[in-house]
């Protein structure tokens, strides 16, 4: 079996240009991710404009699929996106204070996952929930303050695979 998002139909332009927006929009993530834990947890003056930029990239993402879903459903996948990233800033916080920190706000991130994938799933049929979740998993797994250049690389892979399971998913709406 072909895995979802990794082929597109002769001719159409438009599963091309979506699968290569949602692979730009989620490689930006985790770079712009990556960049604002380097300046906070390293104290960098930067730090500021990274966290901007990756809520104006949260918006991108959030954009492509305000294509496909309705504005209230929307709504709510705004809601779980927003509060990944707060619980992101939360866990980055416990991490500086205490590299072995496991507390809430770690236990939250991943119920957000879970959260986020089990509406996707709700939303998109063809998405297999277990699978996205462990995508989220893997992303939430790799995204912690790393200088591990093995790390990174097999993130971006990561994103990859869930930018195009994603675009997949929208595809077959």
């Amino acid at each position: 079996a072909t895995r979802p998002g990794t082929t597109t139909q002769p001719g159409n332009n438009m599963g091309v240009d979506l699968r290569q927006r949602m692979r730009m929009a989620w490689l930006n993530h985790i770079t712009l991710v990556k960049f604002y834990l380097i300046s906070f947890f390293e104290n960098l003056s930067g730090q500021n404009a990274w966290k901007d930029a990756v809520y104006k990239n949260a918006e991108e993402i959030l954009a492509i699929f305000a294509q496909y879903y309705p504005a209230s459903a929307m709504q709510r996948f705004r809601k779980l996106f927003m509060e990944h990233l707060r619980l992101t800033d939360e866990v980055a916080a416990g991490l500086k204070a205490d590299p072995a920190f496991s507390g809430a706000a770690m236990e939250n991130w991943y119920i957000n996952a879970e959260e986020i994938a089990s509406f996707l799933s709700r939303q998109t049929p063809a998405y297999n929930e277990t699978e996205l979740r462990k995508m989220f998993y893997d992303h939430l797994d790799m995204e912690r303050y790393e200088t591990d250049i093995e790390i990174y690389l097999r993130s971006q892979q990561n994103m990859i695979e869930l930018a195009d399971f994603l675009t997949s998913g929208l595809l077959a709406r």
